[in-house]
């Protein structure tokens, strides 16, 4: 039931996630979106999809980030850091996923602002390890299970609040 929602607004991207993880008749709550805020940059991930491959790719992605300061200047950049990860969790346990009737499904919004960048950027991450920018013509973007994200948005704010996009002109969204 993960849903992850980004938002662009007249002040600038918002990313929200809820907090509910279920697994068979176990519910408990936990943060679906970390953030990555430091000198000439500010940036968050948020992921739907398998707990677990969540829980791998923070911190293999936050080790590799740690070292690789000139990745720092570009937002695409950080984001192919992130891709390689999940390209290589695809590798290590892609098949034992499969052998146990599970898909890698792992999604991800990227958004934020780098030193380099005069506004933010937002990249949605596919499990393949794939990515796409979101231009600034799409007012929201929802990963994982849009009937929970969707409703949350149109109570959150008004059409006149969202500064592009097709929300305002059929509220259907992206």
């Amino acid at each position: 039931m993960t849903f992850c929602l980004r938002i662009t607004v007249d002040e600038g991207l918002a990313g929200i996630a809820d907090t509910r993880v279920v697994s068979g008749a176990e519910s408990l709550t936990a943060s679906k979106g970390a953030t990555y805020p430091g000198p000439g940059f500010s940036f968050f991930i948020l992921n739907s999809g398998l707990r677990s491959l969540r829980d791998k790719a923070l911190p293999c992605f936050e080790e590799v980030f740690a070292c690789e300061t000139s990745m720092r200047e570009r937002l695409f950049k950080v984001v192919n850091l992130y891709a390689a990860q999940i390209r290589r969790m695809a590798e290590e346990d892609g098949k034992a996923l499969r052998d146990a009737d599970l898909s890698f499904n792992i999604h991800a919004l990227i958004g934020g602002q780098m030193v380099s960048h005069s506004v933010h950027r937002l990249y949605r991450v596919y499990p393949e390890g794939n990515w796409v920018e979101i231009g600034p013509d799409t007012s929201y973007q929802i990963i994982g299970n849009s009937g929970f994200g969707k409703p949350i948005l149109e109570r959150s704010l008004t059409h006149s609040e969202f500064r592009l996009g097709a929300a305002e002109t059929d509220g259907d969204g992206p």
